[in-house]
């Protein structure tokens, strides 16, 4: 999931492997598409923590979880993948001075380096507009 936390986010499934294949080249199971088991993953995963604060109330255990972890890899210089609040890499085309969550690699200096997903013109469409939707909040503070 790229793009800003909330109802924008959007998984790049074109960036998408398995096992070191290509979503899109992997076998899909009898009775499904390719397209349904997208849909359904990306719901489930948009919704996951309005499910959770639904059944209790707030997602703080799982925002510690992931905490721990980041603390973990920066103290133990481990440099793992994250996707993190960062100002956008100028390949992404959406400007610098938006912050959206992406994947980064985290080690002892923090953001050690953003990695850049090879986007399609449709996901590169929604992360523009998660962009855009990020810009219009961040600028209604200033009113």
């Amino acid at each position: 999931m790229i793009g800003e936390h909330g109802d924008s986010e959007f998984v790049v499934w074109s960036s998408a492997f398995i096992g070191g294949i290509l979503l899109a080249e992997f076998p899909i199971p009898q009775g499904a598409t390719l397209e349904e088991i997208q849909q359904e993953y990306a719901e489930l995963t948009r919704k996951r923590g309005y499910n959770i604060s639904k059944r209790k109330g707030n997602t703080s255990y799982g925002i510690s979880i992931v905490v721990c972890q980041l603390v973990d890899t920066i103290l133990r210089d481990e440099k793992q993948i994250f996707p993190v609040s960062a100002r956008a890499d100028f390949n992404y085309g959406v400007g610098n001075e938006v912050v959206l969550g992406l994947p980064c690699i985290i080690s002892a200096q923090g953001i050690e380096r953003q990695l850049v997903l090879p986007r399609n013109t449709h996901e590169q469409r929604l992360l523009e507009e998660s962009a855009a939707k990020l810009n219009e909040a961040y600028n209604s503070l200033d009113n």
